[in-house]
Formats: C-alpha cells, sequence, structure tokens
C-alpha cells in the first residue's frame, strides 16, 4: 500500500495524528501533492486546526484543475468549518455545494456523508420536518450501496435527531 493510501486508511480508522505525519512525509510535488493535500485538510479538521484548514482549502477550491469529488470535500469541510464557527446558514449553503459537486461527480458514498451532516444540521435549525425528502433519499441511496458504514451513520444520525425531539422510545 503507497502512503497516500495508507494515509486515506488511517484517516478512515480514526488515526488522524498518523495520517497527518506520513502526509507530511510525502514528497512535495504531482498529483499525489493535490491529493495529499486534500486529506490533510479533511485532518486538519478533525485535529480542529480551522485556520489552516480554511487556508489550505480555500486555496484547493481556487485550483483550476481539481476534480469535481475533491472540491466536494473541500467544500464540505469548509461548510463543517463555518458550522464550527456558528455560521449555520454558511454551513448549510457549503455542504448543499459538495452535495451538488460529488452528485455530479456520481460519487453516491460522499454524497451520503455529506447529506448526513446536512440532515443534522438542518434538524438542529428548523425541526425534522425540514429533513423529510433528505431523509428518504439518503434511505434509497444507503440500499442502493449496501455499505455497513453508511447504514450504521444513518441509523445513528436519525437516533441522535429522534432523541433530540424527546422521542427517545424511537431513539
Amino acid at each position: 500500500m503507497d502512503a497516500l493510501s495508507s494515509a486515506k486508511q488511517l484517516t478512515l480508522d480514526g488515526r488522524f495524528a498518523e495520517a497527518f505525519k506520513i502526509l507530511n512525509e510525502l514528497p512535495p510535488s504531482g498529483h499525489s501533492k493535490r491529493a495529499a493535500n486534500v486529506i490533510r485538510v479533511e485532518i486538519l479538521e478533525r485535529l480542529g486546526q480551522y485556520g489552516q484548514c480554511r487556508a489550505l482549502a480555500e486555496s484547493l477550491c481556487r485550483a483550476k484543475d481539481l476534480d469535481l469529488r475533491d472540491r466536494g470535500s473541500c467544500e464540505f469541510v469548509l461548510g463543517l468549518v463555518e458550522l464550527n464557527n456558528g455560521n449555520s446558514s454558511e454551513a448549510v449553503t457549503r455542504f448543499n455545494r459538495a452535495i451538488s459537486l460529488v452528485n455530479e461527480a456520481a460519487d453516491l458514498e460522499r454524497r451520503s456523508w455529506f447529506q448526513l451532516r446536512l440532515l443534522v444540521t438542518l434538524a438542529d435549525l428548523s425541526g425534522a420536518e425540514r429533513t423529510t425528502s433528505i431523509l428518504a433519499e439518503l434511505r434509497a441511496t444507503a440500499r442502493k450501496l449496501g455499505l455497513r458504514h453508511i447504514t450504521a451513520g444513518l441509523h445513528i444520525m436519525v437516533g441522535e435527531m429522534e432523541a433530540k425531539r424527546g422521542l427517545l422510545t424511537s431513539a
């Protein structure tokens, strides 16, 4: 497994510091640099390094040759930063932009994760009523993909939303 794949896997496993170390050891050139920087943006957000994260993500978004999936990931992370800073409306805008980009790239897995975050954000902002269409789409996509981690994430988020509404039995 190459260094970039190792960093991706460590990130998926939640081992962000180790993944960050591997990324910092990569040679600073070529296509792998851009891919490493997209992963780096995600890790910086997870580590709470929002200033560095925002600067790098915005720099990547300005790149003309950034593919739709990576641009979507950067927009999503910028949305998470906005959400952390208390700017929910800008976060929702960024999440929607990220969803649109990965949808155009036909990346159902990323779209599902991005929609999950949008679902929870909208439920917190304006109640569960506004999330019905997103939830229906997520359920259909989770069935279509058949990925356990997407289905589990959906169940966890719906349970969290139900608990916040005081529906503890269904949660």
